[in-house]
């Protein structure tokens, strides 16, 4: 961007008459909005864990229960651009079971702001002029399963671009439920004695 063409105009001659050169330059801008920009994807939760450490989010306590993951752009787009990116759920908890809301109906929940989600293709869209970054937020179910260490997880894939390059810098972010649900049996026993 900003690259120019320029035409310049000299040694005027004519054969008869006076000749002269009024607008020696003329000048054309070629603009661009090419750019280079990569998709990362995040989770933190209300825990006490230091950032950039392993979350995890317990069924029993409501005070660390949820986790709250952002998908960002490095950068906001320029006018005319967009860009893309593919999620995946691969997490071993099940979605709308082990937390709510669902994945889908989450991120559907935060769209707006330039960025749009089509929930077919799992595609999550970001527009010029709009926000650079997405958050929403899955809540562990306390239930009375033993399931602890179960996994919810977004990863993100095959990002695009209309003007420029796009890559992924953190292509996948985990939180793991913890659950101190137990399995117990009660005996009786007599002695004799």
């Amino acid at each position: 961007s900003g690259e120019t063409i320029q035409l310049q105009l000299s040694n005027a001659t004519i054969v008869e008459g006076n000749v002269g050169i009024t607008t020696p330059l003329a000048t054309a801008t070629i603009s661009d909005i090419d750019q280079s920009l990569n998709f990362s994807v995040s989770v933190d939760d209300e825990g006490a864990e230091s950032p950039g450490t392993a979350v995890g989010i317990s069924e029993e306590n409501l005070a660390d229960n949820a986790a709250t993951f952002t998908v960002s752009l490095s950068g906001a787009l320029n006018a005319g651009n967009s860009a893309s990116v593919e999620l995946a759920f691969p997490g071993t908890a099940t979605d709308n079971v082990d937390y709510t809301a669902a994945f889908e109906a989450a991120i559907a929940a935060a769209t707006g702001s330039g960025i749009s989600y089509n929930s077919t293709t799992n595609v999550l869209t970001f527009t010029a002029g709009g926000a650079s970054s997405i958050s929403f937020t899955l809540t562990a179910v306390n239930d009375d399963l033993l399931d602890s260490g179960e996994t919810i997880q977004l990863q993100l894939s095959n990002a695009t671009i209309v003007e420029g390059n796009v890559g992924i810098t953190t292509p996948l972010a985990t939180a793991t439920i913890s659950d101190i649900d137990q399995s117990l049996n009660f005996s009786v026993s007599v002695d004799d004695e």
